[in-house]
């Protein structure tokens, strides 16, 4: 997220980094990517039919902010299915205008020049769910029983004093630990 004066962000977004950054990026992503394609968009289309297994009786559908399939695309499609009732989860653990607050930017950008509106219910966070911080700590537990004599590295994003300034959702999101 960028808090600068079109003015003074336009020189340096078109004179200092999309010039490099598009080339690096795609020499990084080359070395990811798998035969099927973006890991990305593979596991999470993994994890969309996973939970559409679970939960047979509703339509589950993922969606991507930059590529396909689009917010709109999805959107569209469970209009069509006629789905009254929406829960939009986006996968980021906890909010973030920039994460989070895009999601729920496109969706409602969509409804605004819909025909109709399901009953919208967001999910912003669930990095306190109990269920959540369980399956973390499992996959950690099993990472060393296969590699015993690992270490870890825990990895905290680090925010510019005005960002938590800004909004109270990070004061509250991030920086407060979950409990036991």
């Amino acid at each position: 997220m960028i808090d600068m004066p079109r003015l003074a962000w336009m020189p340096i977004l078109y004179g200092m980094i999309l010039p490099f950054r598009p080339a690096r990026s795609a020499a990084l992503y080359r070395k990811i990517w798998t035969d099927e394609g973006s890991p990305l968009l593979l596991y999470t289309q993994q994890q969309s039919e996973q939970l559409q297994t679970l939960l047979p009786d509703r339509m589950v559908r993922f969606a991507m902010c930059y590529s396909n399939p689009s917010v709109a695309d999805v959107l569209k499609e469970m209009e069509t299915a006629g789905v009254e009732d929406l829960t939009v989860i986006p996968l980021y653990p906890q909010y973030s205008t920039t994460t989070i607050g895009s999601v729920f930017d496109q969706v409602m950008t969509y409804y605004m020049h819909a025909m109709s509106q399901p009953k919208l219910h967001f999910i912003d966070s669930f990095y306190q769910s109990p269920a959540y911080i369980q399956l973390l700590a499992k996959q950690i537990k099993d990472a060393l029983k296969e590699h015993p004599n690992a270490h870890l590295v825990f990895h905290i994003m680090v925010f510019h004093k005005s960002m938590l300034i800004m909004g109270i959702h990070i004061q509250n999101n991030v920086l407060r630990l979950p409990k036991k």
